[in-house]
């Protein structure tokens, strides 16, 4: 029969169960009858059940809500389904391979999202052994957070561990935690690529261009090149612009 009391260093202690971690809590006392006294009067072997009992709910739920034991790995799969319908393949096969390279290094991928903690989450992202930077942590760490909405809005945990976990800069180097500096296109450079542009176009305008490049292709990078030099916009954002986006601008810059 397995006791809740253990003697160490002299003293009773009481064994609780926390977080799947078994930890052995001091009761003050030298005697035993006296530590079972104060065990009892703690209600640590309630909060023993309880903690189990939770372990269970949280297998229960899953298994009410899909049928079958949900753990985390059939989660992302679940997961990844849903992103495929609005993003782009590349940002899910980005997004999954970082949640799914965390679960496996955290080992988690047999629990349920329930059971998972804070300190799952954690103890990766904060490794001191990882050589990732400041942005790349955010970002692994931004993509855990939304696969953990994603299970919040299916009704799979009741709190989000991922909220309580930041960062934690005392585990990076300097050199980790400052940004890399990035030079942008010289003003000579820009000139260059829209000298090459125009070029180009006058090309395609007089046929003299190959046939896969319309004129109307070349214009869009030409304006996208000027665009972007004068106001930092990414390609992405420029191709999503509508005319009246453009309505305050100079009207000699959008001659081209």
């Amino acid at each position: 029969m397995t006791t809740n009391l253990k003697k160490i260093a002299g003293v009773y202690h009481a064994r609780l169960n926390a977080k799947g971690q078994t930890k052995w809590v001091s009761t003050g006392c030298d005697n035993k009858p006296e530590a079972q006294a104060v065990l009892d009067e703690s209600g640590v072997e309630r909060l023993n059940i309880v903690a189990k009992a939770g372990r269970l709910t949280a297998k229960s739920i899953g298994q009410i809500l899909t049928g079958k034991n949900l753990t985390c790995a059939k989660a992302l799969e679940k997961y990844a389904k849903l992103m495929a319908v609005s993003k782009s393949p590349k940002t899910v096969s980005n997004n999954i391979l970082v949640v799914g390279n965390w679960m496996k290094e955290a080992k988690i991928e047999t629990i349920p999202p329930s059971s998972v903690t804070a300190h799952h989450i954690d103890r990766w992202i904060n490794n001191q052994a990882l050589d990732w930077k400041r942005s790349t942590r955010q970002v692994a760490l931004g993509s855990v957070r939304t696969f953990f909405e994603f299970c919040s809005s299916q009704g799979w945990i009741v709190a989000d561990p991922s909220r309580q976990v930041a960062l934690d800069y005392d585990c990076m180097t300097h050199e980790q935690k400052e940004a890399t500096e990035k030079n942008p296109f010289t003003e000579d450079e820009v000139k260059l690529l829209v000298k090459a542009l125009t070029a180009d176009l006058k090309l395609c305008e007089t046929g003299k261009q190959d046939s896969f490049r319309e004129p109307h292709h070349v214009l869009f990078w030409l304006f996208a090149v000027r665009l972007s030099a004068e106001t930092g916009l990414r390609l992405s954002d420029i191709a999503q612009l509508e005319w009246r986006s453009l309505s305050h601008m100079e009207t000699d810059f959008l001659t081209i």
